[in-house]
């Protein structure tokens, strides 16, 4: 078992996001710090893609199965 993580959760903003930055700061592997990365930058970009600030070429079921497919690179 892991050690617990203290995280204070805004209740506005990206609370999410920042308990994302939290744990990749305790974080001993860098890998914990690219996948929050990776974890926070898809949120902003569906984010964007969902108020019509950006253009993605595929419909939002196939997004959800490239992001959900474990062999697909981060």
């Amino acid at each position: 078992m892991t050690d617990p993580v203290p995280v204070a959760v805004p209740r506005k903003g990206r609370p999410l996001e920042a308990v994302l930055e939290r744990v990749a700061a305790v974080a001993d592997d860098d890998r914990i710090d690219r996948l929050a990365d990776t974890v926070s930058n898809t949120l902003r970009y569906e984010k964007a893609v969902t108020k019509g600030a950006g253009d993605a070429d595929d419909g939002p079921y196939e997004r959800l199965a490239e992001y959900s497919d474990p062999t697909t690179e981060a």
